[in-house]
């Protein structure tokens, strides 16, 4: 599927509000792309990314039973894709959800939330 400017740009927003601990906003940006896409593969890491958020909004809203299975999810989801899909680096991110889940299992404070880092230039992914 082609994408056009608007998705790059909601792609880009999403990264930026979950490097800002702003889940939920990026939850929402990303949904704005995963609703056009039709492509499955995309779609489903989309919904890694979105269901990686969520994980993290549960959790600032104090629901760590939710929050820990959306982490399962979005784990699941996010696994199966290679480092650099959509420009993203993807086990950076599924260590830093893990580091979180963690955490949160054990009742500790989560001082470094995980992070969304591009490994390319937007131009330059699918």
């Amino acid at each position: 599927m082609k994408y056009d400017p608007e998705d790059w740009e909601n792609y880009d927003k999403g990264i930026r509000y979950f490097n800002r601990q702003k889940f939920f906003e990026a939850h929402e940006a990303w949904e704005e792309i995963w609703r056009r896409t039709t492509d499955t593969e995309d779609k489903r890491f989309l919904q890694g990314l979105i269901q990686a958020a969520a994980f993290l909004v549960h959790h600032q809203r104090g629901n760590g039973r939710s929050a820990v299975k959306l982490y399962h999810d979005a784990s699941e989801k996010l696994a199966s894709y290679q480092r650099g899909y959509w420009g993203a680096d993807i086990r950076k991110l599924l260590d830093g959800l893990q580091q979180a889940r963690e955490k949160i299992e054990k009742g500790e404070e989560i001082k470094a939330y995980p992070r969304l880092f591009l490994l390319k230039k937007l131009e330059e992914t699918p």
